[in-house]
């Protein structure tokens, strides 16, 4: 539709007038509020959910084991961990869940957990079986608390033996390993 001069109307509004919008303008609208609209209205209730939750205590690295001589009375079962040599206890974690290793065995690796700053390893294999007769394979629980407040980070725990009643447990201290090789935090 054309003018008596042959030019195209105006689109623009005069002053005063009702702008009606088209149906094109309507989808735009509809299709801007889905995708734009509701994903910012999730995001923001993610975030706010998300604002109590809270990262588990790290323990990712290897930890440089000592026993306690305090607190263990050597035994069959004990002198089975190797007692008496350096150990080192690997752990890689995500989230709360862990996976350990000793130096000694680090084919062997075991699942674990970590709840608050308590780590439990149900069946860690840290035996060594030529030494006494233990029993090749005998699994230890691992039960620890870690302490971030010093520096170095300290885990101080016990090594159960798993089906041996007469056997008592393994205390032990536990240093972080910093990533340079020498004790401290990581």
């Amino acid at each position: 539709m054309q003018n008596e001069l042959g030019q195209q109307p105006s689109r623009d509004v005069a002053p005063g007038t009702a702008w009606i919008m088209t149906q094109a303008n309507q989808r735009f609208v509809v299709a801007y509020v889905l995708l734009v609209g509701i994903p910012l209205l999730g995001l923001l209730g993610a975030l706010r959910l998300g604002r109590y939750l809270t990262a588990p205590t790290s323990v990712d690295g290897v930890w440089e084991i000592s026993e306690d001589p305090e607190g263990s009375t050597p035994d069959e079962c004990a002198e089975s961990t190797d007692r008496g040599r350096k150990m080192a206890l690997t752990i890689s974690q995500s989230g709360s869940n862990l996976v350990a290793s000793l130096s000694s065995d680090s084919l062997n690796t075991a699942d674990g957990q970590i709840a608050d700053n308590t780590i439990t390893i149900p069946s860690l294999n840290v035996t060594n079986p030529d030494k006494n007769n233990c029993g090749k394979g005998r699994l230890f629980s691992l039960v620890a608390t870690v302490s971030q407040a010093t520096s170095p980070a300290k885990m101080d725990g016990l090594f159960v033996a798993q089906g041996c009643d007469s056997c008592r447990s393994l205390r032990f201290s536990a240093v972080r390993r910093s990533s340079n090789g020498e004790r401290g935090r990581q």
